[in-house]
């Protein structure tokens, strides 16, 4: 929250963007803007398909699945000048039962979550960001979140994969910025 400020800019990457979604329809916030980034507004058979695999390896392989998910989430340019990324994803992966079990539930979730019939209702101003080479949560789909918001703004990075705030982190600022002045404006 903006210190001064009654309302805050809300930003959610992945999902995080659907959390976002989720409290602007229960008004759990008082809330000036949303900023959805790499997110969806339901789940396709392509992310079903996905997650649904990537399920399967995190239960069989936790290590290979914090691996698969540092190769889909950044561009292999960007991956191969930062392997210091892939490194902490397999030191950090799932091993225990319990926060496997965490992340699994999670997936299920994020498989189930459609709002699709409800987002109309959201009249705050949303900027919607993307990247044309996200494999987790594709351009398309965050295309057809913005269908949804006619009136949003919109920015897609040519590059970046599902992680481009941080691959393209000055791009990425440089957009939260100016929405966020528009708003002030």
């Amino acid at each position: 929250k903006h210190v001064g400020s009654e309302r805050a800019l809300l930003i959610g990457h992945s999902t995080g963007g659907v959390i976002l979604q989720t409290m602007a329809l229960q008004n759990e916030a008082p809330i000036r803007g949303l900023i959805l980034s790499g997110t969806w507004l339901k789940p396709n058979r392509y992310m079903t398909e996905l997650f649904t695999s990537r399920k399967a390896v995190l239960r069989a392989l936790p290590q290979a699945y914090a691996a698969q998910l540092a190769f889909a989430a950044y561009p292999p340019e960007w991956l191969n000048n930062n392997w210091g990324r892939l490194d902490a994803a397999v030191a950090g992966a799932l091993t225990d039962p319990a926060a496997r079990e965490a992340m699994l539930e999670r997936i299920d979730a994020i498989i189930a979550y459609d709002h699709s019939a409800d987002v109309g209702r959201i009249t705050v101003p949303q900027l919607i960001l993307g990247a044309e080479d996200d494999l987790i949560v594709p351009a398309f789909l965050q295309r057809e979140l913005m269908q949804a918001f006619p009136t949003a703004q919109s920015h897609f990075f040519a590059t970046g994969g599902h992680f481009f705030p941080i691959t393209q982190a000055e791009g990425f600022l440089a957009q939260v910025r100016a929405f966020a002045e528009k708003l002030s404006g």
